[in-house]
């Protein structure tokens, strides 16, 4: 099917809160199927019919509108990510699900228990858009005195991925046993306790959910600066970029590539993707690319990881 050729990597977002501006007054659009989970359930579909690696949702935790004329003239509803992807992965059987979720406005428990949720209930095709809430615009929707000041967010973060990724390890693969006859569900040996104290977090663990089929959902993380690239170079799976330029895109793309080294990864641990429009991709561009052979005519595999071309994370707690 590929030819010997590489393959491309493809995905769409669903909707962009806020960033319609004016679009919705097009006869084309469907502003009352905001909240209509047959709308998201056609967008799946389609991506999946075009064969797409996945589909995320992006979020923010407040309206777009800062006065009544931008309230009254923009959309400022729109799904929360992780209900509704959990919803599409009844209604797809391939395509990855993609959710935004800050680390500025949550818990590492609580993401690493819906995360790994998703993860199991879709098959293993969970993936997480790791953000950490540009400036104070969600700020007034939170109690701020244990949240951390903009210049702490990046270290922060790292911090709430860390915890994370150890929760998700904190059951190994073969930690459930089911044996009906001896009575045993789990084996105790194979579930570890984290007892995680850092700067901004305490967490025991284990986790309550098994560990998820990917071993880690696959962690998806956007933005330009020199700090975001080493961040992304040391732990993302997928970094999402929109560059205007071919020598800028290049320029990029080689920056990130060369930092893998010295944190023991191989380029092909990190993959670089644009956003795309869904229907001229799926109905016009993705025939022309099965035609030239770099992308998939049919799926290959059943996880988002598989999708990618990704490996399945070792345990951090399993002695190799």
């Amino acid at each position: 099917m590929s030819n010997g050729k590489k393959q491309l990597k493809l995905s769409t977002s669903l909707i962009t809160p806020g960033s319609s501006g004016g679009g919705w007054r097009d006869q084309a659009a469907q502003p009352e199927r905001i909240l209509d989970f047959a709308f998201y359930r056609e967008l799946a579909r389609t991506a999946e019919e075009g064969k797409l690696d996945y589909i995320f949702q992006p979020d923010k935790y407040t309206v777009s509108a800062n006065s009544p004329e931008e309230l009254r003239r923009g959309i400022n509803i729109w799904p929360e990510p992780l209900t509704l992807l959990s919803a599409l992965a009844g209604a797809t059987s391939h395509i990855g699900l993609s959710a935004t979720v800050s680390t500025t406005y949550h818990e590492p428990f609580h993401v690493a228990r819906m995360l790994a949720t998703l993860d199991h209930l879709s098959g293993g095709r969970a993936s997480w858009n790791v953000v950490t809430s540009i400036g104070d615009l969600d700020a007034h929707n939170f109690r701020n005195d244990h949240r951390p000041r903009h210049e702490q967010r990046h270290a922060h973060s790292e911090e709430f991925l860390d915890v994370v990724k150890a929760l998700w390890d904190s059951w190994e693969d073969d930690a459930i046993k089911i044996d009906r006859e001896a009575g045993d569900f789990a084996d105790p040996g194979k579930i570890h306790a984290l007892h995680h104290e850092g700067t901004w977090f305490s967490v025991r663990g284990p986790l309550n959910v098994a560990r998820p089929i990917q071993g880690h959902p696959v962690i998806v993380q956007a933005g330009r600066s020199d700090t975001f690239k080493e961040r992304s170079a040391q732990g993302a799976d997928v970094v999402f970029t929109a560059l205007r330029t071919l020598p800028e895109a290049q320029s990029f793309y080689f920056d990130l590539k060369r930092r893998l080294a010295k944190y023991g990864r191989p380029e092909s641990d990190l993959l670089l993707m644009p956003p795309q429009s869904l229907d001229d991709l799926v109905h016009y561009v993705i025939p022309e690319l099965q035609n030239r052979g770099i992308f998939r005519t049919e799926y290959s595999g059943n996880t988002l990881r598989e999708h990618l071309g990704l490996p399945r994370p070792s345990n951090r707690f399993v002695v190799r």
